[in-house]
């Protein structure tokens, strides 16, 4: 029996019901969007009460999501590029120039005139430019085996004050290095991690995906394994606590992807991919 597709406290509230939700983004005007893996195509959302507006095909398996300035930028898996579409749906071509290898997460900082993108088949992150279609700016990380390097790069979050870049990672168990959240300065200066060890729980990692940044210093990361989001102290790199549970029931979460804090309540929408769902927590942006 298909799950509905959005859900809150238990009770239903949108009719559109996806497959595959992964990644979910908002853009600078508050229009809301997410990627639908199996049906190739990214459903916009309306954030005021919560329901279906309208869908864009994808020629092929998406991804990656960020949106801004009149455009939604669409990570394709199935042709390792970027597409670029206006908010009606319109496809406005490739965005970038380059070829981008399994673009899974996108994050914009407007401010800087930047989109910044996780390219997990080079294991790094590349930096474009917004002007026009996208020019690359610069290579971030790369393969190797040193403990700051990128293993499996999936999520990532922009602190544009600071101007760093969060990626979750991870890691390589074979060769014992642990997942992990890494911090990049935009200059590709490694500037920390987050490793999920320590705190009063002894929190570890199993699956890093999608990433937020909140207050008072607090980075939220989904953990799809495990089926609940860590919040997580920048400073300490300790946790703070932990949302959600694993579970089919609405409100708890199987395989969750991606995370969004949203509008002035800082209410917390968590796409479930295998419960087909995107859970909202009120005001759990706050934590």
């Amino acid at each position: 029996m298909a799950a509905p597709a959005l859900a809150q406290f238990g009770r239903p509230l949108l009719v559109q019901r996806f497959e595959s939700p992964t990644r979910i983004a908002a853009d600078e005007g508050g229009r809301m969007f997410v990627t639908d893996y199996d049906r190739k195509s990214v459903v916009r959302i309306d954030p005021t009460d919560r329901r279906y507006l309208s869908s864009m095909r994808v020629d092929g398996k998406v991804t990656g999501l960020a949106a801004h300035g009149g455009r939604v930028y669409v990570g394709n898996e199935s042709l390792d590029r970027i597409d670029m579409f206006d908010v009606s749906g319109t496809y406005l071509g490739q965005f970038g120039g380059i070829s981008v290898n399994d673009p899974t997460e996108m994050a914009i900082d407007g401010e800087h005139d930047r989109l910044i993108a996780v390219d997990t088949g080079a294991k790094c992150i590349r930096v474009f430019s917004l002007e026009g279609s996208g020019t690359l700016v610069s290579t971030i990380s790369g393969p190797g085996l040193a403990n700051h390097l990128l293993q499996h790069p999936t999520g990532l979050a922009v602190d544009a004050a600071a101007q760093e870049i969060y990626v979750a990672d991870g890691g390589d168990i074979d060769n014992l290095i642990e997942p992990r959240v890494i911090i990049f300065g935009y200059d590709g200066t490694y500037h920390g991690m987050i490793s999920g060890s320590g705190g009063t729980q002894g929190y570890f990692f199993s699956k890093p995906q999608g990433l937020a940044l909140g207050e008072s210093g607090h980075v939220f990361v989904v953990d799809g394994f495990l089926g609940r989001v860590a919040v997580m102290d920048r400073a300490t790199g300790q946790e703070v606590t932990t949302i959600g549970e694993f579970g089919e029931k609405v409100g708890q979460l199987r395989l969750p992807l991606d995370v969004l804090i949203y509008g002035e309540n800082k209410d917390l929408y968590i796409t479930s991919n295998q419960t087909r769902r995107v859970e909202v927590i009120a005001e759990g942006g706050k934590k």
